[in-house]
């Protein structure tokens, strides 16, 4: 079967692909029996939900990691930590790390199944205020559902010097279940916010996220396939992340489909091949030219030296097809793992050729690279990745080739007697792949306090500052061609860029007076200034009440 037939049978119409997976999980449950009865998790009661139209500020705090045999995706997996903004980043304003984004392909330079890259739980992205629902229990089947309210202040709903203020109501309701039996691990939570506008600033608005994946095992550990589909909104520009600061300012929504058939062959006690194709399919419901799909696959060697060290050698090739990029990628890769209880270190680089339809190429390193340290009370990370990016709206894609995101970060939390103080710093620059050119950047840093005021009542406080860069890049018409020729053939003009120095602040006070109720109160204020573009100033008051079931 050639590459476009193989295309054809595997694409799914867009409306229906979170519907399609949630009826396989259905019909699977159905069909096999249940390893524990229904329980619902004490953390999900806690959850927090804010209202209204910009976003809430939130804790850098990440959220727990699971055991390695929960829902989310297995240690096999080869992909890089989620993306900040459109596939399932943790809300607040200072959630953005500016780390490693998802990688292209499946090998990815994420390493070696053997090599035993840590687990992610799965979270669902903030949509419209929404916090993330955070899955962390193993071995257990439970479901849990809530319903907040809340009633907030905007002084600048539209995010211009011209300020409109609104007063804005928000019914939000969300589930999550977690499945596990001997065919099927499963995770899903969803929310939707339905915003009302009192000065009718905007008629309706609504916001839907999703986040459902998990494992299908067909043949014990060796043969299995991972599943996610994740509905969420995402920034359109790559200089600024939007969804930190509004739901409906340069936002759009974001579905993510990946399908990742894995084998795991054991060659020997110590030494494994593990095979693996993916397909991923990135569909924007408003932005149809900005559908792309990827077919990846990869395979990679992995030699366990001692329990803390694993090396590997792979080769990734994948093919991108959207409406303005079509090319392959191909490179080899080194990695190696090593790790303890307190250490981890994960590295690996490849050499990358890219090769567009239109002949042109690109040659470069790519790599990613991790490392933590846990102390008692004290954990430091820092990470960086360079590759093509694929999950973020590429608003300047009119030069046939694909961008390069490069990404550096840091942070350290400190866990005080009735406190948490959290530091963080991130860069993030995006590069035409074959002239290099500048297209965006941004970098800044964010500091989170969280302290405990008493038994039921905590607060938060948070506090960013961010640098960006864009460059604008549109097509016009070549004159001199079309005077010659007749034919329209359209040429990128930079047409120079734009530059923005944004800093938020947010308090949060939360109250939990039991039965699984939560009331929250949260101010946020916003200032983005800007020598030739929109500067502006927002201020916003939150009161929001939950119950959960």
């Amino acid at each position: 079967m050639i590459l476009s037939d193989a295309r054809n049978a595997l694409r799914i119409p867009r409306w229906k692909s979170s519907t399609l997976f949630l009826s396989v999980a259905a019909l699977l449950l159905l069909g096999t029996p249940v390893w524990a009865d229904f329980a619902q998790p004490a953390g999900n009661s806690d959850t927090v939900k804010s209202s209204g139209d910009t976003a809430t500020p939130a804790s850098v705090t990440e959220p727990p990691v699971p055991d390695a045999a929960a829902i989310a995706p297995p240690a096999s997996e080869k992909a890089k930590p989620a993306p900040e903004s459109g596939a399932g980043a943790t809300t607040g304003i200072d959630a953005y790390t500016g780390g490693p984004l998802p990688s292209t392909g499946i090998g990815a330079l994420g390493g070696s199944s053997a090599a035993g890259d840590d687990t992610k739980p799965i979270i669902v992205s903030r949509s419209g205020g929404l916090p993330s629902l955070i899955f962390t229990n193993k071995a257990e089947n439970w479901v849990s559902a809530k319903f907040s309210l809340g009633q907030s202040y905007d002084n600048n709903v539209s995010l211009t010097s011209n300020k409109r203020e609104d007063f804005i109501t928000t019914v939000s309701p969300s589930i999550a279940f977690n499945y596990q039996n001997q065919l099927l691990d499963w995770s899903l939570g969803s929310t939707l916010d339905y915003r009302y506008y009192l000065r009718n600033y905007r008629t309706q608005d609504f916001s839907y996220g999703l986040n459902t994946g998990g494992r299908i095992k067909i043949y014990r550990d060796v043969a299995y396939i991972n599943v996610t589909d994740i509905y969420t909104q995402t920034s359109q520009s790559n200089a600024v992340d939007s969804t930190l600061v509004s739901s409906s300012v340069n936002v759009t929504d974001l579905n993510t489909l990946r399908l990742n058939p894995c084998l795991e062959i054991p060659i020997s006690s110590r030494i494994r091949f593990n095979p693996q194709y993916a397909y991923t399919d990135y569909w924007y419901p408003t932005q149809s030219q900005q559908n792309r799909q990827n077919h990846a696959a990869s395979a990679d060697f992995s030699y366990e030296l001692s329990p803390r060290l694993t090396p590997y050698l792979g080769y990734n090739f994948t093919r991108t097809e959207g409406q303005y990029l079509q090319y392959n990628q191909n490179y080899p890769y080194i990695g190696i793992r090593y790790g303890d209880d307190r250490f981890v270190f994960k590295g690996s680089a490849g050499y990358s050729r890219i090769n567009t339809d239109a002949g042109a190429t690109s040659d470069g390193i790519v790599w990613n690279a991790s490392l933590s340290y846990q102390l008692a009370t004290t954990s430091f990370t820092l990470a960086t990745s360079s590759d093509v990016d694929q999950a973020t709206f590429l608003s300047a894609s009119y030069r046939k080739m694909p961008q390069i995101v490069t990404s550096y970060s840091g942070s350290v939390s400190r866990e005080l007697r009735k406190a948490t103080v959290s530091l963080s710093l991130y860069f993030r620059e995006n590069t035409d792949a074959q002239t290099l050119d500048l297209m965006s950047r941004r970098f800044g840093s964010s500091v989170s306090l969280n302290h405990v005021l008493s038994p039921r009542l905590s607060g938060n406080f948070t506090c960013r500052v961010e640098r960006s860069d864009q460059r604008t890049i549109q097509d016009e018409v070549d004159l001199n061609i079309l005077l010659h020729t007749g034919s329209i053939v359209f040429v990128p003009v930079d047409t120079g860029g734009t530059q923005a120095l944004l800093y938020q602040l947010g308090y949060t006070l939360t109250f939990k007076p039991g039965h699984d109720w939560t009331f929250t109160g949260n101010y946020s204020y916003a200032d983005s200034a800007s020598p030739n573009t929109t500067s502006y100033s927002d201020n916003k008051l939150v009161f929001s009440a939950g119950k959960s079931f």
